[in-house]
């Protein structure tokens, strides 16, 4: 199945598992990359693992992020309810707000 421009797949680190390549460094964090979409991503990770991964949404849409079950979406501090759907938590994103997905 496909996907359009108002989901957003992440495949950077699938969170919950560690990940390792040559040129990866097991910690570190980058921010500000602009993801099909209209979202913009941050992501900190320690020992090749996902530590938190922030989304802000440039307008309102159905948001897709690859991640284990186990993950938590918060926004503004509050828990935020996303279906879990071949993979990926959806949720419904608003324009402007930050989403900061807390990995166990």
């Amino acid at each position: 199945s496909g996907h359009n421009n108002s989901e957003f797949v992440s495949r950077i680190l699938h969170t919950g598992q560690r990940q390792r390549s040559g040129s990866f460094r097991s910690s570190g964090s980058f921010r500000g990359l602009k993801a099909r979409g209209g979202f913009t991503v941050g992501c900190k990770w320690e020992d090749c693992k996902a530590a938190e991964i922030v989304i802000t949404a440039a307008h309102d849409g159905r948001c897709r992020v690859l991640a284990d079950e186990n993950i938590r979406i918060l926004s503004s501090g509050d828990e935020v309810v996303f279906d879990y759907e071949d993979g990926c938590a959806v949720f419904s994103a608003v324009k402007g707000r930050k989403y900061h997905l807390i990995c166990q």
